[in-house]
């Protein structure tokens, strides 16, 4: 499963690394069958259900570490960009407020709002 959506892999659709999971539990069952054990079939049979359980584990592990790679997912995407993401929405509502205000206060005159609006638009440019 390394090999189909490890590390540097790209992200597979659930349904693509369903089936390939799929593809390598059936491998990996008919190989542990294929090979000769001692103790005869009861014995291995408790083997085969831990190797069972464990593939389920990894599974579940894969599934988790494809999703994280999905492109546009919001869970991965807000906590890292979070910071800039509000930036920018708190920047762009600094601007557009003042980009109001200006106008606003030029056809009724209050100064100091005027000239506040006026300071902060020329701070604003400066970025």
């Amino acid at each position: 499963m390394e090999q189909v959506c490890g590390g540097d892999k790209p992200y597979l659709s659930p349904d693509e690394l369903k089936k390939k999971h799929n593809q390598v539990e059936e491998a990996a069952i008919n190989q542990f069958r294929k090979v000769r054990k001692m103790g005869g079939r009861q014995y291995s049979q408790q083997y085969e259900e831990e190797l069972l359980a464990q593939m389920k584990t990894y599974e579940q592990q894969y599934i988790k570490h494809n999703e994280n790679k999905k492109p546009f997912n919001m869970k991965t995407i807000l906590p890292t960009y979070n910071t800039p993401l509000v930036i920018g929405i708190v920047g762009g509502l600094i601007i557009v407020c003042f980009c109001t205000i200006t106008p606003i206060s030029v056809i009724r005159p209050v100064k100091t709002v005027k000239q506040i609006a006026d300071v902060l638009k020329g701070i604003t440019k400066c970025w």
